[in-house]
């Protein structure tokens, strides 16, 4: 079966790269997994407490919603999806996820279309590319500002 890892970030483009994912799922019958690296679930508080109301759970409990929104959107369009949420280094966590899942490619947002920025800054995508061994397919943002 076909497996795609779509890796979210919870800003603006991940509504385009959800609309991608899905698009392709639909179209060749391949499983979804939704990811976010969250920079709240650390070791210690790798769950959310129900009743407790800090603000790191106030957090997390946003996420799990976030992550809700867009396993919903994948399953009305008809995709097979799954989501998780996971913890530590942004890149080093998706490479886990990918070792894991073993996606035919992996999808993920690019907040910038200009090769000179993610030369000089740097970018998850761009580490992704020299990482794994899969393509790696960089969905633009629309509505993003060119550094």
């Amino acid at each position: 079966m076909k497996r795609i890892l779509v890796c979210l970030d919870f800003t603006e483009i991940s509504s385009s790269v959800v609309e991608e994912a899905c698009s392709f799922a639909v179209k060749t019958g391949a499983a979804l997994k939704l990811i976010y690296v969250s920079p709240y679930r650390g070791k210690a508080s790798s769950h959310v407490v129900a009743n407790q109301k800090d603000d790191i759970s106030l957090k997390m409990i946003k996420e799990n919603k976030k992550m809700e929104k867009f396993e919903h959107i994948c399953k009305d369009k008809g995709a097979e999806v799954d989501t998780s949420i996971l913890s530590g280094g942004v890149s080093e966590a998706i490479c886990k996820s990918a070792r894991e899942f073993d996606p035919n490619f992996v999808i993920i947002g690019s907040h910038t279309t200009n090769a000179a920025t993610h030369m000089i800054k740097g970018s998850v995508g761009a580490d992704l590319l020299k990482k794994l061994k899969i393509p790696v397919l960089l969905v633009p943002c629309r509505t993003c500002s060119e550094d």
